[in-house]
């Protein structure tokens, strides 16, 4: 007897509910959060960096230029006369306060993503987001996500970008203006720095103090320090495009599903499944220890228990 063809029911192999009800297109928005989430750490660092090199520049350059108009008074030089800041050098001052204050908005407003990149994370892996008030919800905090994550280090960047152009060098002037005043002032700023400034007028008392220094005495290696305590434009263009490059990625990926979008989609599934089995594992050992250490009473068997 042969097998007919043609009769009976089809059999289909079973699809993951993900893929029958477009789910995959949740899992990509999750692994952008997740991927988001490494790259907002990168920028934190960065910019923690640069906030840590910065302080002991700007403390030591307003106590250096303190003492200088001090000593200028003091010891009045005929030839130099009085120490005073003009107006372009207290703008540089109030222009280095400004980019400090600036710095610590990016640091925390970067700390501000990772409140709707947890929160879509969150409910991607704790709830069905394929149909209801969850697919809902993941979506609406996924676009604030992104919208946040990608307005907030255009519109810090591109604030910062003409102070980290303009500070190294206006800097590096205002120095220049107040070393003939103090030039001895210069000796504890390397000490907190660490670096050496390049001054015929102190390099023979630096070799006195420290013989190790001789070959390097006519070396400047302050200044250089000085600049790229400065973010540059460099870092700023790189935090950006690291910031937009994964969402046009995603945009191009969730538009249409092709093989590479299944691909990351599966990835995605695969880590929500661990998770999800981790903690169910976890809740089934829990009710197993809570089921084994109940109390059992034996007929026959009069109690512990103290009676009064």
């Amino acid at each position: 007897m042969g097998i007919t063809r043609g009769f009976g029911p089809t059999l289909l192999m079973p699809q993951p509910s993900s893929q029958q009800s477009g789910g995959w297109r949740q899992s990509l928005a999750a692994l952008l959060c997740i991927l988001l989430c490494f790259i907002v750490l990168l920028s934190v660092c960065c910019i923690g960096i640069y906030l840590i090199k910065d302080k002991p520049v700007y403390e030591e350059l307003i106590d250096y230029l303190d003492k200088s108009i001090a000593i200028s008074k003091i010891n009045y030089n005929q030839q130099l006369g009085f120490f005073e800041l003009e107006e372009n050098e207290l703008q540089t001052l109030e222009q280095h306060r400004m980019y400090k204050t600036l710095l610590w908005l990016f640091l925390f407003a970067d700390l501000g993503c990772y409140f709707f990149l947890t929160i879509c994370i969150f409910i991607y892996l704790t709830t069905d987001t394929n149909r209801g008030k969850a697919h809902v919800v993941f979506w609406l905090f996924f676009v604030l996500a992104i919208l946040y994550c990608i307005t907030e280090v255009h519109v810090l960047a591109f604030m910062i970008f003409p102070h980290a152009s303009l500070l190294p060098g206006v800097t590096e002037n205002l120095l220049n203006h107040a070393i003939p005043y103090n030039p001895g002032g210069l000796v504890q700023m390397e000490q907190r720095l660490g670096c050496i400034f390049d001054l015929n007028l102190y390099a023979a008392q630096k070799r006195k103090q420290n013989p190790l220094a001789i070959t390097m005495a006519f070396q400047n290696t302050c200044d250089p320090y000085i600049s790229s305590a400065f973010i540059g434009k460099g870092v700023l263009w790189t935090l950006l495009a690291l910031r937009l490059m994964p969402v046009v990625i995603f945009v191009v990926l969730i538009s249409k599903k092709v093989t590479l979008s299944e691909a990351m989609a599966t990835i995605a599934e695969r880590f929500r499944t661990v998770i999800r089995s981790g903690n169910a594992r976890n809740k089934k050992v829990n009710y197993k220890q809570n089921f084994t250490n109940g109390k059992t009473t034996v007929i026959g068997v009069r109690s512990t228990a103290s009676t009064r």
